[in-house]
């Protein structure tokens, strides 16, 4: 009786031993874990990225592959932003999931990780991230942001102009913001609405954006502002060198804001330019050069446009001319005799 229970007593001793060493080591192991996290923190706060990494990604591996209690979400975001600042996008995304593995509502995570996806036209991945989150958070504005832009590359115009709509009313006034809107209309071709918002947007910057200008003088055209849209597009001309193509695009909002404000020199010198830069077989330009000629009194220049239209027209296939153009020929051949 004795001896069981001295081994009994002993067991319990070394039991109690065991026990200790065993907290003590996890003591050492969490000052451990906490001082390389910190250190590596450290590195982050001071800009050294790779020592950054050096430090936390294997330590970050390990208490993976143990499935222990996770990092602060700190040295998660540590891990992300170095691998993002370091140009290493597959390891920036391995570790932004990572940080949403420990908090799935990491907004700050999603929007940035969306704001990349969006920036490398994945638009699809953008909102398989952000679609969810704005369910269970639709106050989170920079998510939301990126939920917009990525509606807006999959062309659903009317949802991308609703989200962007929101963020304007929550006080997120910025030139990204109400010139993206501003494109949705117009991309729709609500040109009223689209000339309000591309009209924020400019003076937001004040009017330095070219393509902002651009659709801003086309949606003023369209909206009866030809004045203020010729302005515009002439801004444009003088700000850049364009592509022949928009060149091209250009004069042709040209004429057409010269054409409403009845500037017949004005309206033929553009349409000319739009021929120049390749309209010269476009049959609606070749006809209203014509017209042009005849409304300012240069009758010569005016039949020889019209030979010219008759002759372009008659090279055109049957399928390829549609009945506006038969009825603008049978009006020139009237002109021609």
């Amino acid at each position: 009786m004795q001896l069981m229970k001295r081994t009994t007593i002993l067991f319990l001793l070394l039991s109690l031993v065991a026990k200790g060493s065993a907290q003590a080591q996890e003591t050492a192991d969490s000052i451990r874990r906490d001082s390389l996290v910190a250190v590596g923190l450290g590195h982050y706060a001071r800009g050294a990225y790779q020592r950054c990494i050096d430090v936390l990604d294997p330590l970050a591996q390990t208490v993976l592959a143990a499935q222990e209690t996770p990092l602060p979400s700190d040295a998660y975001h540590a891990l992300y932003y170095s691998c993002q600042r370091l140009g290493r996008r597959p390891d920036m995304y391995y570790w932004g999931q990572k940080c949403l593995d420990r908090d799935a509502d990491d907004a700050e995570i999603i929007a940035d990780m969306a704001r990349h996806y969006n920036e490398e036209e994945k638009p699809d991945l953008a909102f398989r991230l952000t679609a969810p989150y704005n369910m269970r958070h639709p106050e989170q504005l920079n998510v939301t942001r990126q939920l917009a832009h990525a509606y807006f590359q999959k062309m659903v115009f009317p949802l991308a102009a609703y989200l962007y709509r929101q963020l304007l009313d929550e006080g997120l006034r910025t030139f990204d913001v109400a010139y993206s809107l501003g494109l949705c209309y117009f991309q729709d071709e609500k040109f009223d609405s689209a000339y309000v918002f591309l009209r924020q947007a400019g003076e937001m910057n004040r009017f330095q954006n070219s393509n902002c200008l651009y659709r801003l003088g086309i949606s003023a055209i369209k909206t009866g502002r030809a004045d203020e849209g010729v302005e515009y597009i002439n801004k444009v001309l003088a700000q850049l060198t364009p592509s022949p193509d928009l060149i091209r695009s250009l004069h042709e909002e040209l004429a057409e804001g010269y054409a409403q404000l009845g500037r017949d020199s004005l309206e033929l010198e553009e349409l000319k330019l739009v021929m120049v830069h390749g309209g010269y077989a476009d049959m609606q330009v070749l006809w209203r050069v014509a017209g042009c000629y005849e409304r300012i009194g240069d009758e010569d220049n005016a039949r020889h446009a019209y030979r010219q239209f008759v002759s372009t027209a008659a090279m055109l296939p049957p399928d390829k001319r549609d009945p506006m153009v038969d009825a603008w020929l049978r009006e020139a051949e009237k002109k021609l005799k």
